[in-house]
């Protein structure tokens, strides 16, 4: 699901509705708001939980590293 959302016309526009990216952090806007979004699919209802993703072999191929809080 993730995948074929990143390919939609959908996603630019989510693109376009998040924050810009203001400080020095390694990882990109778009990376973390699919990864809090992958987390609601998943009935996560926190920022820590998206630590459970690194024990996801898929996300982890996807993404290589989960940020976390």
């Amino acid at each position: 699901m993730l995948e074929l959302f990143s390919r939609s016309r959908q996603f630019s526009e989510f693109v376009k509705n998040l924050p810009a990216r203001i400080g020095n952090n390694t990882y990109g806007t778009e990376r973390i708001a699919l990864l809090i979004w992958l987390g609601f699919l998943r009935g996560y209802d926190c920022i820590e939980d998206l630590a459970d993703f690194e024990w996801d072999s898929g996300v982890m191929q996807k993404f290589g590293e989960i940020p976390t809080p």
